[in-house]
């Protein structure tokens, strides 16, 4: 029988992993953008923004059912991201300057702004499709949607890498995100690869948004504080390493998670981006990357 200490210890780090979940799959996107353009894309966070609306009309106002809702989603996020690269990225890429990281803060901005003026400032609630109580398991109190999130991201996870290593389609992002010039002379459409990347990776931030919702408010500034952690996320296990975004969002999560648990909840976003400063120092390249970007 654990003790009452021990307990407390294992159901922070169980609360932190769900949480650390949200952070690693937003960061799995930065990672994919990052490999295939070179480049971050700062409104990453207000997609996810637009996914957590997107799960309230779907689930809460029409109320479709979970699974419909989830898949709903998880394709309009992408369409979204496709639409964005098509419209708004796609020259600026070409170009290589920083008016493409300019402009990706903009369409956030616009996205938040566009969310304000349908939905208002007000903050929404969505009910979780599991059951409210607690399991409860060797003393530790597990809530059912942190499960559900673990489950989901484990299966997201694993589809991510069947995709990558199985499909086409996958391989041709990643010769795209290995060398684009070497790509284009293998006959792989550039383009194409990197408007999948943007769908893809905006998708997986539709899926996060959904599944952290009925455990947070929705509401259009809530992009930000998200896209702040999934970025340390991102930085935290090694900039080109999905596993390594994974690995940095569950990390992440946990350190915060047991620094409000056992410190005060003041302190725990400053703990975790702490933490972050001093990986920074003393491996630059993160947790799961070896040596300096390719």
């Amino acid at each position: 029988m654990l003790g009452v200490g021990m307990q407390l210890f294992l159901q922070q780090i169980a609360s932190g992993l769900g949480i650390g979940s949200i952070y690693g799959l937003i960061a799995v996107g930065y990672v994919m953008i990052f490999n295939s353009v070179g480049a971050f894309n700062f409104a990453q966070a207000d997609i996810f923004m637009a996914g957590a609306f997107l799960s309230l009309v779907f689930y809460g106002i029409l109320r479709l059912p979970f699974l419909v809702s989830f898949a709903l989603v998880i394709v309009g996020n992408a369409l979204l991201g496709v639409l964005l690269e098509r419209v708004a990225f796609r020259r600026l890429l070409r170009r290589q300057s920083m008016n493409y990281m300019i402009c990706t803060i903009g369409v956030g901005i616009v996205l938040r702004n566009a969310a304000r003026l349908v939905f208002g400032t007000e903050l929404f609630t969505l009910a979780s499709p599991l059951s409210e109580d607690p399991l409860i398991i060797g003393g530790i109190v597990f809530v059912p949607q942190n499960l559900a999130i673990l489950a989901a991201t484990l299966i997201l996870s694993l589809m991510i890498l069947w995709f990558f290593h199985r499909t086409r389609i996958g391989m041709a992002m990643r010769a795209v995100a290995q060398d684009q010039e070497a790509a284009r002379l293998m006959g792989i459409n550039v383009g194409r690869s990197i408007s999948w990347t943007y769908g893809i990776s905006s998708g997986l931030a539709g899926a996060a948004a959904m599944l952290v919702a009925p455990l947070f408010f929705i509401g259009a500034e809530m992009g930000p504080s998200y896209g702040m952690k999934a970025f340390a996320s991102f930085i935290l296990g090694g900039a080109t390493s999905i596993p390594g975004a994974l690995t940095g969002g569950l990390l992440l999560g946990v350190i915060e998670n047991l620094v409000g648990g056992y410190v005060s909840t003041t302190y725990k976003d400053a703990a975790a981006f702490l933490v972050l400063v001093i990986v920074l120092f003393l491996k630059p390249s993160g947790i799961l990357v070896r040596g300096e970007r390719r």
